[in-house]
């Protein structure tokens, strides 16, 4: 399979780039949760450290790893570096060594700064990744990170769920990321996109902008949900996340 050559070669390269200092790799996110959708998923990597990378090794290592030079199969590949003891007993927002963004038809992003970026990404990867990820070199991922707090999770997903408001202008991705935040609050359990939009239609008077959603995420044709029906389904999804 396309997807497990890449992942062969890309842990390749990370241990050769990172040698001693490597403890782990680990495929997050929809691939290593097993909802991959391969039109519509990016490569999600979680790599472990024993000590500080330094900007240079984060440097060089996002080199070896660029789409220019590894051709992501995916929509792109996003991989994160951490420290072993910061995840050990994780406090938020949790600093990274590197966060590396690459993919066809777009430029690197090499972010070095942990200030930089929105802390509630990285936050709800990791949480969803204790529970689902799959190991590709060294121990599973839920054996390194420390307990996320429920609490921590829900700020998380309220920070997201506002992200969407303010920034997505895609309607249908608003909708689908609304369902899984609801879902999360209300069962205490993480579901891909498409099962979380399932769980949803069960509990809205209006399906149609879901299966909308879905429908345009699969790539079929459908007219796009306005951001007022995206605003109501994730009005639903504060409630529930509000409710504790």
């Amino acid at each position: 399979m396309e997807l497990d050559r890449y992942l062969d070669a890309l842990t390749s390269r990370t241990r050769r780039e990172l040698g001693s200092s490597l403890v782990a790799v680990t495929l997050i996110g929809s691939a290593g949760a097993g909802w991959f959708e391969p039109e519509v998923s990016d490569v999600d990597v979680a790599v472990v450290v024993g000590r500080p990378l330094g900007e240079a090794s984060a440097r060089s290592l996002a080199d070896r790893l660029s789409h220019s030079q590894l051709p992501c199969p995916a929509r792109r590949l996003e991989l994160v570096v951490y420290r072993r003891d910061l995840l050990a007993e994780p406090a938020w927002p949790l600093p990274f060594e590197l966060n590396f963004n690459t993919g066809e038809g777009m430029a690197d992003h090499v972010g070095l700064d942990p200030s930089a970026e929105a802390a509630h990404w990285f936050l709800l990867d990791l949480a969803i990744a204790r529970e689902r990820s799959t190991p590709l070199a060294g121990p599973p991922l839920h054996a390194l990170l420390g307990d996320i707090p429920r609490p921590d999770v829900l700020d998380a997903l309220r920070s997201a769920l506002d992200w969407y408001a303010e920034e997505e202008p895609d309607a249908a991705a608003s909708i689908l990321a609304a369902c899984r935040a609801w879902q999360f609050a209300e069962e205490g359990e993480w579901g891909s996109k498409r099962d979380a939009a399932e769980w949803a239609t069960g509990r809205l008077a209006d399906t149609g902008p879901v299966h909308r959603a879905l429908t345009l995420r699969g790539g079929g044709t459908a007219e796009f949900p306005s951001h007022a029906e995206a605003e109501a389904v994730l009005d639903r999804a504060r409630a529930a996340i509000d409710a504790g």
